[in-house]
């Protein structure tokens, strides 16, 4: 908004006095919002999840059925995968990483990690399967993926058996039937 002094021939220029007009002017930004928002959603998110006790449980199953258990793994990390549009790789026997667009972290964050809870049924009678699981939250790729280390060796740190999604402002903990919130100073 902008104010424009006029002056004409009824004004006295010596007394100051003006017509005054205001001008105002709007700009519709709904297009480039709606743009940012959608930028945002697809934004990469990098998750890191590890088996924790995959040593134990495997030594302590018999070997007929180890290929049936990392077959199970796999499969539930692949679902997982494919339910939050991302796309899976398998780092090592025992490490996954899975990349998917922001967006689908709310699918996450709605059913509480329930991979969490899938996957302790898979192993030996006498282990639990348990998942430690980093997820990095950054425009920047290389960022997020940091992140995600950093939550997936705070996970483990914590015992394992949880899920830590980090962004620079704020990490949350998820794990059991419960979750937890902290905001990094």
């Amino acid at each position: 908004m902008s104010r424009i002094r006029l002056r004409d021939e009824t004004d006295n220029p010596t007394e100051g006095s003006y017509t005054q007009i205001y001008s105002l002017s709007l700009q519709d930004i709904t297009r480039e919002l709606v743009l940012e928002q959608q930028n945002r959603e697809q934004q990469s998110v990098v998750s890191l999840i590890y088996v924790d006790n995959y040593d134990q449980i495997v030594g302590s199953m018999d070997e007929n059925l180890r290929p049936l258990l990392e077959a199970n793994i796999y499969r539930s990390l692949s679902d997982l995968s494919s339910s939050l549009s991302g796309i899976m790789t398998r780092l090592e026997r025992d490490r996954f990483q899975i990349v998917f667009p922001r967006k689908s972290l709310e699918v996450l964050y709605k059913n509480n990690f329930h991979i969490l809870e899938e996957v302790k049924h898979l192993g030996s009678s006498r282990y639990q399967t348990t998942l430690s699981i980093g997820v990095g939250v950054d425009p920047a790729v290389d960022k997020a993926r940091q992140y995600a280390r950093m939550g997936v060796d705070l996970a483990m740190g914590r015992g394992g058996d949880q899920a830590v999604v980090r962004t620079k402002e704020e990490q949350k903990f998820f794990g059991g039937m419960r979750s937890e919130e902290h905001t990094s100073e």
